[in-house]
């Protein structure tokens, strides 16, 4: 499989109605007081993992050919209690409009990703399900 397999060259062959995004979602402030959470001293190259986890074994080169970014893991807590709560709201508002499904909170911590230069990259990718 080569990198460029993990690009979304051509929009028309893919289905976007089952997805959601937020335009505009946050606010220059609200950016900066994310960056503030962070220490940038406690960032690690961030990895990719598949269904059989082989991946994650990938040389630094090959990796960097799907991604090359620092990544850092946002806690619960009392100073980023108001980011889960505004992604909750995100996230409350496409499933209304899409699933319903009954959510009943957050079990992972927020991954907050640096990308430093124009070399930094995430390839195009699906976190969960099948598909292109």
């Amino acid at each position: 499989m080569s990198h460029k397999d993990y690009f979304l060259t051509d929009r028309a062959d893919h289905d976007f109605t089952n997805y959601c995004w937020s335009k505009n979602g946050f606010t220059n402030e609200e950016v900066e007081r994310v960056d503030s959470l962070v220490d940038p001293g406690d960032f690690k190259d961030g990895v990719i993992f598949s269904k059989n986890d082989k991946l994650k074994e990938l040389d630094r080169k090959t990796l960097y050919k799907v991604r090359k970014s620092k990544v850092i893991w946002i806690a619960h807590n009392d100073k980023s209690a108001w980011l889960y709560d505004k992604l909750l709201g995100f996230i409350s508002t496409g499933n209304k409009g899409r699933w319903d499904f009954t959510l009943v909170g957050m079990t992972e911590s927020i991954q907050y990703s640096h990308y430093d230069s124009n070399q930094s990259h995430y390839g195009y990718h699906l976190d969960l399900g099948n598909g292109p």
